[in-house]
């Protein structure tokens, strides 16, 4: 009955087991070690939930299997949800290549994941490859752009403030010869106003008498 369980969960990835409860295959993602520049590979785990599915989909496959009707099929599995719910805590039943159920000293029962082995699942190496040369699309924002695109960006930006001294230089220059062109470029004395002021001679309007 454990075979059956297994190459069924193998096929399925699920299995409903009546008055048991649902083991699953779940997979861990790949992880990356930035340091190490490899990539660790997707484990395996079996999860077990003690809930109970109205499900004949195991039984159609163990009669498929050894060749009974469903009656005797859904007996199969009932025997084996029991041995399982009446287990000990010393005892264990095994599904090969997957793990083990038993009972804990809470009387509840659960589901042990078999440990894979790391030699079957080692590490690579993941050494992040750069193509300069090559557009790939990406998002800054809500903009859709390419890489070219933000390349020659930021490029530009990067021109703009390398340059900022010359405008700096550039105001400077102006404001000397500004300065300059005040000092030494007009003729005036050293106080007073710049131009000359010219002598008027006004006329008489009146004498005064002796």
């Amino acid at each position: 009955m454990q075979n059956l369980i297994a190459d069924y969960l193998l096929e399925n990835k699920q299995c409903h087991i009546p008055s048991l409860g649902v083991l699953s295959i779940k997979k861990t993602p790949a992880s990356f070690n930035f340091s190490e520049q490899t990539m660790s590979a997707p484990i395996p785990t079996i999860l077990f939930e003690k809930k109970d599915i109205d499900s004949d989909k195991l039984a159609e496959f163990i009669a498929a299997k050894k060749n009974i009707n469903i009656a005797d099929a859904n007996n199969l599995i009932a025997d084996f949800s029991a041995s399982v719910n009446f287990l000990s805590e010393q005892d264990k039943i095994e599904i090969q290549g997957f793990g083990h159920f038993c009972k804990k000293a809470n009387g509840k029962v659960e589901f042990e994941s078999a440990t894979t082995n790391p030699a079957f699942l080692p590490d690579v190496q993941a050494v992040k490859v750069i193509h300069p040369n090559e557009t790939h699309n990406i998002t800054v924002g809500d903009t859709e752009t390419d890489t070219v695109t933000m390349t020659e960006f930021f490029a530009e930006e990067a021109a703009v403030k390398d340059k900022w001294w010359i405008w700096a230089a550039v105001f400077l220059g102006i404001s000397f010869a500004g300065l300059a062109y005040f000092i030494f470029g007009t003729s005036h004395s050293s106080t007073g106003n710049i131009y000359p002021i010219e002598k008027i001679t006004a006329e008489k309007t009146f004498t005064i008498p002796k």
